[in-house]
């Protein structure tokens, strides 16, 4: 039965993880309204999220290269720049710094690590706060109605023209103080860093891939976390295979979502997926209260 759940997991991690509706607050829903006879909800989160951080790497390979290379430059070019500067400091001279971030690859790769400084602070700081509520379907629901909210008001944006390369210093850093409230159930990290992106002028095809591209770290950061609970209640061949089997699904259905449901969120207005997210707080909350009654 173990198999059966983590399979369903999986399966609805690879649907959702690629729309902004917060794919993990759907599977905190899911493990509550089914009552799972699972282990903690957060490993296999993590999991199902890693899943889909292998088919995001494969659709934008190219991309990542990129970027990759771009990450590897940047202590030679600190190097490089120390060297102008104590040059120009010894003999006189102003020749020019290098540019580390210039490009389009190369604010990306600012991006990805800078953004995620103050995720990572935020994640440290609410992280037992967050797991405490996990199994709250007010929590829950009030996650995805601010999800809701922030689709929302990006609706009522004009429409951008900046692309990676235009971003400041303190835009990224918005970007992710705002990614960081994603550590809470129902909030979804796609919804508000895409939402910010397009609040900041971007373009919505450059928000899309920026919003992607920052989460990256942040979900291969989350299985490194919580590699050491995953058998913290001891080792079972049936843990283990519940364990690959939300890999594998998840990994194996978001490599099939990923091209439509990507494609979706460029075709439709962000009001869709306000008003989803709306629905599912209004039965998460109602939940809430039918039990509570």
């Amino acid at each position: 039965m173990i198999i059966l759940e983590s399979i369903l997991l999986g399966i609805l991690q690879g649907i959702f993880e690629f729309l902004p509706v917060s794919s993990a607050g759907h599977l905190v829903l899911l493990y509550q309204l089914l009552e799972m006879d699972m282990p903690s909800c957060l490993p296999m989160l993590a999991l199902a999220h890693l899943g889909s951080l292998v088919a995001a790497t494969r659709f934008y390979a190219k991309d990542v290269r990129k970027i990759r290379t771009k990450l590897l430059r940047i202590p030679a070019g600190l190097i490089e720049n120390i060297r102008i500067w104590y040059h120009n400091k010894k003999d006189g001279d102003i020749n020019r710094y290098k540019w580390l971030f210039h490009s389009n690859y190369g604010k990306l790769a600012l991006l990805i690590t800078l953004g995620n400084v103050p995720t990572i602070i935020f994640g440290f700081l609410f992280r037992d706060w967050a797991e405490a509520v996990t199994n709250s379907y007010l929590a829950v629901g009030i996650g995805f109605l601010f999800s809701a909210v922030f689709l929302l008001v990006s609706t009522f944006l004009p429409k951008g023209n900046r692309v990676p390369r235009e971003l400041h210093v303190w835009e990224i850093l918005v970007v992710g103080i705002c990614q960081g409230g994603a550590v809470f159930p129902g909030v979804s990290r796609f919804a508000l860093t895409l939402s910010v992106f397009l609040l900041l002028g971007m373009t919505k095809l450059s928000a899309l891939k920026s919003s992607l591209f920052l989460s990256m770290p942040i979900m291969l950061g989350a299985f490194i976390r919580e590699c050491p609970g995953l058998f913290a209640d001891g080792f079972s061949w049936e843990l283990l295979g519940s364990y690959l089997a939300v890999f594998v699904f998840s990994a194996f259905i978001s490599m099939l979502m990923i091209r439509w449901c990507l494609s979706l969120v460029m075709d439709r207005k962000m009001t869709v997926f306000a008003v989803y997210c709306l629905l599912i707080s209004i039965f998460s909350i109602g939940c809430h209260f039918a039990i509570a009654g």
